[in-house]
């Protein structure tokens, strides 16, 4: 069994979190546009535009909450490319 520095598992740890944290936000968020698009399709008259606003604000946080969660999945495999020859090392110098 290969050992990952202490430090190492603790940032993988973090990311690890953060990154499900973001999906868990990202999925908040689609939530909201379902809501404000199902709003805005029953809506009449001026009630309309004011649930088209709020559809439209929903995508943009939704946007922005993927973008979140991508920035993090790319940096957990960044980490995990980093990772790899850090503990193909340590099985070299003997599982340590």
């Amino acid at each position: 069994m290969t050992r990952i520095p202490v430090t190492m598992r603790s940032q993988r740890r973090r990311l690890l979190n953060a990154t499900l944290d973001a999906y868990a936000g990202w999925r908040d968020q689609c939530s909201a546009v379902d809501v404000a698009y199902c709003h805005w399709a029953d809506a009449r008259g001026n009630d309309a535009a004011v649930w088209y606003s709020a559809y439209s604000a929903a995508l943009n946080g939704e946007e922005r909450a993927s973008e979140h969660y991508a920035r993090l999945i790319r940096r957990l495999g960044d980490f995990a490319a980093t990772a790899e020859p850090m503990a193909g090392l340590a099985a070299a110098a003997g599982g340590r």
